[in-house]
């Protein structure tokens, strides 16, 4: 069985390869940044890499030239793939340079990953798959298959199916990009407040493909201005320019609030106990100091159901684990566990 690694720091990018792969049958494995992906790679096995190009702590680029300078032989054989949105040649240069050895640009599109990975894995692996897999694209069916989606504010629900592979898996990604509004929201409002031009460019860049991914056209190209405002270091336009944005990203939380609210139920069953667990988890890392034990106990909340009455204070937990808020963060993750105890009799 291949050993894939993805890696991207954005969720829904994750989701969207990690469903046109499932078919495969293959083994994934994530990674959120390059600096985690160097670590899983040198005390793993992994028969292809899928890199994305932009990413906080370590990007793509820096990561495949750390990558190609270690001392095994195994390091400078892996065939890593590139994804991203920016297509133009000069990218796709600086790509081959640090060594690359393809290139899929997204929104991913299902026969294109399944040709790059036909060409570098390994020949006993998973070629009958790649060769017989059904594409995962957004077909007529699809696209007769959009009940209930058909007036949301702000989306373009035939792109949406298009770009992400059809409706099901677009109800999904609508409920992820609800749940995310307010952590990347204070993601950038706190890159601008401590000139991070770099960071704040990559969660514009993010958030412009993220967007385009639901149907969210209008809303891709502003952070797309955004992100070349980003590019040119233009500060002053940046201060200027950002909050309308931000403005028009907030309002997404009326349109998809009933999507959020279903892909917490989506989420698995989770024991009081379990909850209350990671709740702890995220006080004692923020008391530390510890801001990675802090993001990986609130991913593994992230993957439980969690109860209605504790949804509110959800919302808040992510954002201030977001922005690093700690007083918040405890005082909040303090409060849901009071909530879960008195639920729990």
């Amino acid at each position: 069985m291949a050993k894939i690694l993805i890696v991207d720091d954005n969720i829904m990018n994750c989701k969207m390869a990690m469903r046109i792969l499932e078919p495969l049958k293959m083994e994934l494995d994530t990674a959120e940044n390059g600096k985690v992906a160097l670590d899983k790679i040198r005390s793993g096995t992994y028969d292809v890499v899928l890199m994305d190009h932009m990413m906080p702590v370590m990007d793509g680029v820096e990561a495949v030239r750390q990558l190609r300078v270690m001392e095994s032989g195994r390091y400078q054989s892996l065939p890593v793939i590139a994804l991203s949105a920016a297509t133009e040649p000069e990218i796709a240069e600086v790509f081959r340079e640090v060594g690359m050895n393809d290139f899929v640009a997204k929104p991913i599109q299902a026969e294109v990953l399944y040709k790059a990975l036909r060409k570098w894995l390994p020949e006993n692996e998973t070629l009958e798959q790649l060769s017989v897999s059904k594409e995962v694209g957004a077909d007529k069916a699809a696209l007769n298959k959009a009940e209930g989606l058909s007036d949301i504010d702000g989306i373009d629900i035939r792109e949406g199916i298009k770009n992400s592979g059809g409706p099901d898996f677009l109800i999904n990604l609508l409920g992820i990009f609800y749940q995310l509004i307010d952590i990347k929201t204070q993601k950038i409002v706190q890159c601008i407040a401590d000139n991070l031009i770099r960071d704040y460019t990559v969660e514009v860049h993010g958030l412009k493909n993220t967007a385009r991914m639901i149907g969210a056209i209008e809303l891709s190209g502003e952070f797309e201005h955004l992100e070349q405002l980003g590019n040119a270091k233009d500060m002053v336009a940046i201060e200027r320019e950002t909050p309308q944005v931000l403005e028009h990203y907030a309002r997404y939380k009326a349109y998809l609030k009933a999507y959020g609210a279903a892909a917490n139920q989506e989420g698995r069953e989770a024991s009081v106990e379990e909850l209350i667990l990671f709740l702890q988890g995220i006080c004692d890392a923020m008391e530390a100091f510890d801001l990675d034990s802090a993001d990986e106990a609130l991913a593994r909340l992230e993957e439980c159901r969690i109860p209605v009455v504790c949804e509110t204070w959800m919302e808040k937990l992510r954002a201030y684990v977001a922005d690093v808020d700690m007083d918040h963060a405890i005082e909040t993750a303090q409060e849901m566990i009071k909530v879960l105890e008195n639920e729990r009799g």
